[in-house]
């Protein structure tokens, strides 16, 4: 009889197609939900579940005990967003919002595009209930979206709409489940950006410096490889001359059709000195650094510091390692790794040694400037060599100091046909002005 009455109260007929699909509603609806819900509670719901037509989004169902004791609620999501964790994060957001003390659930899933739960909260009468059925959709919806849903809508505000189309379909179900666990789609669009970057040839590699925890002084050394990834045993060495540990990796797979593997792989970095990493200052020089070690267009060395303690740059640093290896043909009874322990450990020091440099020799400084600037320098690197106190290290940077003053030309500031710095330095010196 509540049937028949819900069905006069639509006046439809059975056979069509609104009929149809309320007598599927009904013959699916929950049986202790058919007794205990009045003929209006029934008719706006089945009205609400046959307006869904199989559309894929949220709806809620709610129906108030007369005493206050429980809500019996019908949330209807899209099947394929459903799971145990979507099914948890759905009784949670229930429980916070009506003010449950315990609920009780089943589920039901069919050919249906969507899949049903049945909630039954249970409250306390005395407690106020201020959520509203639109509220709690929005959060329910909120709950289920996927990864790949918030990594299409920052594509699609940070990109032009063609590029955001066509970066959605390459990389939508490219990362996996520990990337999407741990890097945010927002920060994601960084790494998708290195990715398309990379030239298409295996093997290929790109980085990134990023802040890490302040609190620890960490920062996030990123690789993105295509092809094999990156051995530790290949990078370890090259980044501990720069003064970098590597507490722990996170490596990635990323799975692109048709195309060669690709990797990514998370590096925490902290610095041995323990010093906080300004990352936004030194990214570009950092990089750029490591390439040319990598490119073996510098070596890899203790003077690699410099870079990141120094403000140098990987071609004033090779400056400063080769005054070191002409001091090691001079005879000075000192190794190269103990000089580069001692310019690591005078980094301010030897950035005034690089500006010395530059003062004497860079054609872009204009005559009027030059001799004030290097009136400048030197008092700074004597003041500054006053605070040595190991007399090993004060002969050394000396010594640095004395080739330096020493040089005479260099095609340090030349460059080949192509606007690029030549491959190799030359220093011409006056030895006799060299002390020792």
């Amino acid at each position: 009889r509540k049937v028949q009455k819900v069905f006069e109260q639509f006046g439809v007929s059975p056979v069509s197609h609104d009929g149809k699909a309320l007598v599927h509603a009904l013959e699916t609806y929950p049986r202790d939900e058919l007794f205990q819900a009045s003929v209006a509670e029934l008719v706006r719901t089945t009205r609400g579940i046959v307006n869904l037509y199989e559309r894929r989004r949220v709806r809620l169902f709610p129906r108030r005990d007369p005493y206050g004791r429980f809500y019996s609620c019908l949330v209807f999501v899209p099947r394929d967003r459903y799971n145990t964790q979507a099914r948890e994060r759905i009784e949670q957001i229930l429980l916070e919002a009506l003010a449950g003390t315990a609920l009780e659930s089943q589920v039901q899933i069919s050919e249906s595009t969507l899949a049903r739960l049945q909630i039954l909260v249970r409250t306390d009468p005395d407690r106020p209930v201020s959520a509203t059925v639109d509220q709690i959709e929005q959060r329910v919806t909120e709950a289920l979206r996927t990864w790949e849903d918030s990594l299409r809508e920052e594509l699609d505000q940070r990109l032009p709409e063609d590029q955001a189309a066509t970066l959605t379909r390459r990389f939508g179900s490219a990362f996996p489940v520990a990337y999407q666990e741990y890097v945010s789609a927002k920060d994601s669009i960084t790494d998708i950006l290195e990715l398309i970057a990379l030239p298409e040839d295996a093997p290929a590699l790109g980085i990134e410096l990023r802040p890490g925890d302040p609190g620890e002084r960490t920062a996030h050394l990123r690789l993105y490889r295509r092809g094999d990834p990156v051995a530790m045993s290949d990078i370890l060495p090259r980044l501990e001359n720069f003064g970098l540990r590597v507490l722990n990796e996170r490596p990635y797979r990323i799975n692109l059709d048709g195309e060669a593997e690709t990797w990514i792989q998370d590096l925490e970095v902290v610095h041995e000195l323990q010093i906080e990493l300004d990352t936004e200052h030194l990214s570009a020089r950092f990089e750029a650094a490591f390439f040319a070690v990598w490119n073996g267009a510098a070596e890899s060395d203790g003077f690699n510091r410099l870079v990141l303690t120094a403000d140098l740059d990987w071609r004033q640093v090779l400056v400063l390692r080769a005054v070191c290896r002409y001091l090691l043909q001079t005879g000075l009874p000192f190794s190269q790794r103990y000089m580069e322990t001692v310019i690591a450990r005078h980094a301010a020091i030897a950035g005034w040694l690089s500006q010395l440099f530059e003062a004497r020799f860079d054609p872009a400084l204009k005559a009027s400037r030059r001799k004030a600037s290097l009136k400048k320098i030197l008092a700074a690197i004597d003041e500054s060599l006053q605070s040595v106190t190991s007399p090993d290290d004060d002969r050394i940077l000396r010594a640095f100091r004395g080739v330096i003053r020493a040089t005479l030309r260099t095609n340090h500031y030349q460059r080949d046909d192509a606007g690029q710095p030549k491959p190799y330095l030359s220093m011409k010196l006056e030895p006799r002005r060299i002390p020792d």
